[in-house]
């Protein structure tokens, strides 16, 4: 049975990659978003009236190379961190495998065929623009206004982040809960550690152990932020969250004590 500590020190190591993570991929959909930003308006800026928009657009899009690319890092990555569940369980000498089983990659194999989507969104506004008799001119900067970064992040980033990051996050979510029930864990610590946005839901949760009929009854509470319709376990403190429930055994949970009582701050 691993001690405390050695299940903490693991949170940390996989807190420390989901972090990195987070960040890169943020990263590479800034890079993404200048990359498209440049194709778009390359492509209207060699048209010369607003009806050739509309036939070309599309196939202008789908020589995007970046994306692509993108993609196939992500599904690297979400394989990594579900090996970082299979390796946690190997403390407890249950061998499971390093990488994601065939399910799952035909799962984010099928999630990548939706990221695009949001390219549709574009082609209908453009050509929405086209039709209303816009001047070239007048398209290209209602369509620069719709792509450039607004704050922090732009169109592409706000529609791509949640995508890519949070699904990631609930596949090894998912995975961690499976393994967790296969081999009749009813307890976990609630990990991830706080930052200055966290949540009162998880500042009042983090670093505690909790079993796994008390995590249940979380589904029937509201807090700002909550991800309804779906399971705690997965969602747990909801949009944006990094905290995962790191499962243990009953006698890991009955040294170091469970299920605190408090009341709920929101």
């Amino acid at each position: 049975m691993p001690t405390k500590k050695q299940i903490q020190e693991f949170a940390e190591e996989r807190d420390e990659f989901v972090n990195d993570f987070s960040d890169e991929i943020e990263e590479r959909l800034e890079k993404y978003e200048d990359y498209l930003y440049g194709l778009l308006m390359s492509f209207i800026s060699e048209k010369d009236e607003p009806e050739d928009l509309i036939y070309d657009l599309r196939k202008v899009l789908s020589k995007d190379e970046m994306l692509p690319e993108i993609t196939q890092w992500w599904k690297a990555k979400t394989a990594e961190l579900i090996g970082l569940t299979a390796a946690y369980y190997n403390l407890y000498g249950v061998i499971r495998k390093e990488t994601t089983e065939e399910p799952l990659f035909d799962f984010l194999d099928e999630h990548v065929k939706t990221v695009g989507s949001f390219k549709d969104e574009i082609s209908r506004f453009t050509i929405g623009l086209a039709l209303s008799g816009m001047t070239i001119a007048e398209i290209s900067k209602s369509l620069s206004d719709k792509l450039k970064k607004a704050d922090k992040q732009g169109f592409v980033t706000r529609k791509l982040l949640s995508v890519f990051r949070d699904t990631a996050i609930e596949v090894s979510r998912a995975t961690d809960l499976r393994y967790a029930r296969e081999e009749g864990f009813k307890y976990a610590y609630y990990l991830g550690g706080l930052i200055e946005t966290s949540r009162c839901f998880c500042q009042q949760r983090d670093q505690l152990i909790w079993s796994v009929d008390r995590i249940n009854k979380w589904n029937d509470l509201s807090w700002g932020g909550k991800i309804e319709g779906v399971d705690v376990k997965i969602a747990l403190g909801g949009y944006n969250c990094r905290h995962y429930l790191m499962w243990i055994d009953d006698e890991t949970a009955e040294k170091y004590g469970y299920d605190r009582e408090y009341s709920e701050c929101y």
